[in-house]
């Protein structure tokens, strides 16, 4: 019965068995049994508890778990592992934990207009409203939707562009000397990467606009670098 009402609860339709109404952020319902009520109770209130857990969010079974550091929880939903916009502040959202040592991969689905993505020193804090340079330009680099890498006022604009469902990948390489960061887009390795980077770092995502949206889809340490540098027109990009 709990399984056949998750069901329904995860559809907006009118069914004989339940029906559920659903006002405002309260999401009032009722049904038709009162068996059936108490049971999609229960679920509702699961489901309520999961949405609140805005600063802490668990990776998928096969990432490492992560913490995603949101500057205001009005400014971002976060359901599963996607990540709204919900105004047209700006929002810098960092992830935990801190990368010194390791290979280790970062890679979202660009859901919809991401802005950029990137690297922080882990002395950098975002507040609402800020953008990734907001606190320092020379201790961050980004890589936008524009196929620009940036740093301390910086640009090269050689790699690709990525767009909405395009799953861009970002691997620290904090082994290599000096350590690199290197970008994928759909898989493919991009010519521009960045290299000395600092000993302590966060991944970042930047959300510029309301309904940008992202998911995670991996946040993983790897037995061994697949970055080769070596496809045309290859540069390092210095932190």
């Amino acid at each position: 019965m709990a399984a056949l009402m998750e069901q329904l609860l995860g559809q907006d339709i009118n069914c004989p068995i339940a029906i559920y109404l659903f006002h405002s952020e309260y999401e009032e319902f009722k049904c038709s049994s009162f068996i059936f009520q108490q049971v999609v109770a229960e679920i509702w209130l699961k489901k309520q508890a999961s949405k609140s857990k805005f600063s802490a969010v668990d990776a998928q079974k096969d990432s490492s778990p992560y913490t995603a550091l949101i500057p205001s929880e009005e400014d971002t939903k976060v359901i599963g592992e996607t990540f709204t916009s919900t105004s047209t502040n700006h929002s810098t959202i960092l992830f935990d934990p801190v990368v010194e040592k390791g290979i280790v991969k970062f890679e979202i689905q660009n859901v919809q207009r991401v802005h950029c993505v990137g690297i922080a020193d882990e002395s950098m804090r975002y507040s609402p409203g800020e953008e990734p340079g907001a606190r320092g330009w020379e201790k961050m680099a980004e890589y936008n939707f524009e196929g620009t890498i940036g740093r301390n006022f910086e640009w090269t604009d050689d790699n690709a562009t990525f767009k909405t469902d395009d799953v861009v990948t970002m691997e620290l390489d904090m082994e290599a000397s000096p350590r690199t960061l290197t970008f994928f887009v759909n898989g493919k390795e991009q010519p521009n990467y960045v290299s000395k980077v600092p000993a302590a770092v966060r991944f970042f995502v930047h959300l510029s606009a309301q309904d940008q949206a992202f998911k995670i889809i991996k946040f993983e340490t790897l037995p061994e670098p697949t970055a080769k540098h070596d496809v045309d027109d290859a540069d390092d990009w210095r932190f």
